[in-house]
């Protein structure tokens, strides 16, 4: 992953205009050599490249991950299957009723690093589960102290 941003390049740009090699720009600004100059001849970055390949359009995606933002900031962030449903939803409004890919949230996600999910949860809570039945041995006081029963305990 780059540890360079866009102002990075606006700057490394502007010095090689100035005057700087690009190798010797590349080199401290810590930038790959064909990214820089690839840049510098034109080209996109990836994301905006990869765009039109989006299911989303950048303006959708960007509803959406406000929604997720508001939602956390609300006190209620959203899982990924909330995020994924949502999507859907705006898909099928526009008339796409293509399912999304199976990595499709996590790639939403890294586009969108603000955004934040809460982890599942199970179904039931830990103190509402029912435990699994188990064999207890209870004492039965009908004649004698040394009669002993086996009884299941089942849970309705």
């Amino acid at each position: 992953m780059p540890t360079y941003s866009e102002s990075h390049f606006s700057e490394v740009l502007a010095a090689i205009k100035a005057g700087t090699s690009m190798r010797k720009a590349s080199q401290q600004w810590n930038i790959p050599f064909i990214t820089l100059h690839r840049r510098y001849h034109g080209s996109t970055t990836r994301r905006l490249a990869n765009e039109a390949t989006q299911r989303l359009s950048g303006e959708q995606e960007k509803h959406l991950a406000d929604w997720v933002v508001a939602q956390a900031a609300l006190g209620e962030p959203v899982t990924q299957p909330q995020i994924r449903d949502f999507a859907a939803r705006i898909l099928r409004a526009c008339g796409d009723t293509r399912p999304l890919g199976s990595h499709w949230t996590r790639k939403f996600l890294d586009r969108n690093p603000q955004c934040t999910t809460k982890g599942s949860k199970s179904a039931t809570p830990r103190k509402h589960r029912i435990p699994a039945p188990r064999m207890f041995r209870v004492d039965v006081h009908e004649r004698s102290l040394s009669q002993r029963a086996k009884v299941e305990v089942v849970y309705h």
